[in-house]
């Protein structure tokens, strides 16, 4: 269940592969298909501006991000090469994301434009 910006349930469905949205009061909110069956270790993130994201691992070793509660993609990793995610964490700062998959692939994930990103704010700062 997401709460920002807009509330929401989010499930999944092996049957016909797809990630369903629903409001808080049952409306449909999106529905997309997936290229696979199986969603993994779902996780609901925050980022800086409470803007909340799904985070799932598939059984095809892929990562998405996604934006909710349109299930907007934001972000795809292939990790493991055909070997399902088994777990998919983030740091207490944000700034990584790890995924362990069946094959015993571990990966830590980040986004190198954050750290530009701050790197230039910190620059900035120090110019004041």
């Amino acid at each position: 269940m997401s709460s920002c910006p807009l509330p929401c349930v989010v499930f999944s469905s092996e049957d016909n592969q797809g990630l369903y949205s629903y409001s808080i009061n049952g409306k449909l909110l999106e529905h997309i298909t997936t290229t696979s069956s199986n969603v993994t270790s779902p996780l609901i993130i925050k980022d800086a501006n409470s803007m909340e994201y799904l985070v799932h691992g598939t059984e095809k070793g892929e990562l998405y991000l996604r934006k909710l509660p349109f299930l907007e993609d934001v972000k795809k990793w292939d990790v493991s090469l055909h070997c399902p995610v088994m777990t998919a964490l983030v740091s207490k700062d944000k700034r990584y994301m790890f995924c362990g998959c069946s094959d015993g692939e571990f990966s830590v994930l980040t986004d190198p434009s954050l750290s530009l990103q701050n790197q230039n704010q910190i620059k900035q700062s120090g110019n004041k």
